[in-house]
């Protein structure tokens, strides 16, 4: 069974591992340059959480350039 962990600093959840204490350069918002640690290590999905209220806006050129990687971008409402 999975014990149940609670963040209070944003994650990057990669296949082979997981970064802790993760920051964005901007609050609420997320660009390529937030993706430099983890570029080549993405998966064919991310999937960012948007907070608790949706607040994360991708940049939609950091989108089209992960589209361009192959990587398709999904945000998603985080759940409390």
């Amino acid at each position: 069974m999975a014990r149940k962990v609670t963040r209070s600093r944003a994650i990057v959840v990669l296949p082979d591992r997981i970064v802790s204490d993760w920051w964005r350069r901007e609050g609420h918002s997320l660009a390529m340059e937030d993706l430099d640690e983890v570029l080549v290590e993405l998966p064919e999905r991310l999937v960012p959480g948007g907070g608790a209220q949706g607040g994360l806006h991708p940049d939609p050129a950091m989108i089209a350039q992960l589209e361009r990687r192959a990587v398709q971008a999904y945000v998603l409402v985080t759940r409390r």
